[in-house]
């Protein structure tokens, strides 16, 4: 991936367009942040007063992550922030995340301190007790829908350790009643679509309070898409 690309799938250009149409997005600061600055032996740096200053607006817990990607599945141990003394610990975690995805590590440029959500959910997985949410994925190409899929890949939660027994029938649960609320979203989806031009992934969970959030978005060729998809670009494996 190009800078060009790397540049279009930050927070720092999508979350402003999201702003500015009636969408629920959870409510997020954004801290600058650089990866292994010159003057310090660390893998980031950033404005320490700021960060804390942020968290102390959204108030305990937050979710971190940065402006390229998150340690969703590392819940627990990084992305859930619950205290000032560990916020720091897990920010470094986050970098350290992000630097190990991929050939040459995700180019970061700042920290997101996210309003906590309670996502609606039968179950928790992977080591990090993710919830596995009410979530969907949908494509959009050039102001319209092009696919919507359950967001939760089965092979993916088949492969940790960190499952509970019935994972599957939970798992199955999940996704009837998650796709029986498409109509819910599709709105909230065209929204979306009519403020972002070429092809986009949006994901959506919904909370137990039962509010639908648009909670991350990214180009579409740098999104997993399920190759039984007509859309999908994986035409080779497609099923």
């Amino acid at each position: 991936m190009g800078l060009m690309e790397e540049e279009e799938n930050s927070m720092k250009n999508w979350l402003p367009k999201l702003r500015e149409i009636d969408v629920n997005i959870p409510e997020t600061i954004m801290v600058d942040a650089e990866k292994f600055p010159d003057d310090e032996d660390a893998m980031i740096g950033y404005d320490k007063e700021k960060l804390e200053e942020a968290v102390d607006e959204l108030g305990y817990p937050v979710f971190i992550r940065t402006d390229q990607a998150s340690a969703k599945h590392e819940m627990d141990r990084i992305s859930k922030v619950e205290s000032k003394e560990k916020l720091h610990g897990k920010v470094h975690m986050l970098a350290d995340d992000n630097l190990s995805k991929g050939l040459f590590g995700v180019q970061f440029s700042g920290i997101a301190v996210r309003e906590w959500l309670n996502i609606k959910h039968n179950f928790k997985a992977f080591p990090g007790n993710l919830p596995i949410g009410y979530e969907i994925r949908a494509f959009v190409r050039d102001g319209e829908i092009e696919c919507k899929h359950f967001y939760w890949i089965k092979d993916a939660i088949e492969k940790t350790s960190f499952k509970p027994d019935g994972w599957e029938e939970k798992l199955d649960k999940t996704k009837e009643e998650t796709m029986a609320r498409w109509d819910e979203v599709e709105n909230i989806v065209l929204k979306v679509a009519n403020e972002f031009d070429g092809w986009w992934s949006v994901d959506l969970a919904l909370t137990e309070d039962d509010e639908w959030y648009v909670i991350d978005m990214a180009r579409g060729e740098d999104s997993f898409h399920p190759p039984s998809c007509e859309y999908s670009p994986m035409e080779e494996d497609r099923i």
